[in-house]
């Protein structure tokens, strides 16, 4: 399978990751801070031609409860931009409940004290989670 790319949208910042159903593994990239959503649109056209890449995975934010917030409506919306940006490409969301946690603790167990990496590790939680749910249903 081609590679995936996993997002973990924000309005300023938004970490990114890769990975494959193949391997069943997925890594941090990068995270992109932004102030045009232009920018952030290019920059995601550009990793996905770059790396071949046909599927884009948008960690959805909800409440504890699954209920819509304001962000998960401005994540709906970028996911509007970016399917008519890149019309090709296969868009699927995903659960993002506690990735953001996630990360804090895999960086806290790092020993790292600052959180530059926070959002492409919470992409990489989401698209792990995402390819773990995929090869499961195989």
């Amino acid at each position: 399978m081609p590679k995936i790319l996993g997002l973990d949208y924000g309005k300023r910042r938004t970490g990114v990751a890769i990975g494959d159903t193949d391997s069943g593994i997925a890594f941090p990239r990068t995270t992109f801070s932004f102030k045009k959503e232009a920018t952030l649109l290019s920059e995601i056209e550009k990793i996905c031609t770059e790396e071949s890449i046909k599927t884009i995975v948008i960690g959805l934010p909800t409440n504890m409860q699954g209920d819509e917030t304001p962000q998960t409506e401005a994540t709906k919306r970028f996911i509007e931009r970016l399917q008519t940006h890149m019309p090709r490409a296969t868009i699927e969301t995903f659960d993002e409940r506690l990735s953001t946690i996630q990360a804090e603790r895999a960086l806290i167990d790092k020993g790292l004290k600052k959180f530059s990496e926070i959002d492409e590790i919470a992409a990489q939680i989401i698209l792990q989670a995402w390819i773990d749910r995929k090869n499961n249903e195989k």
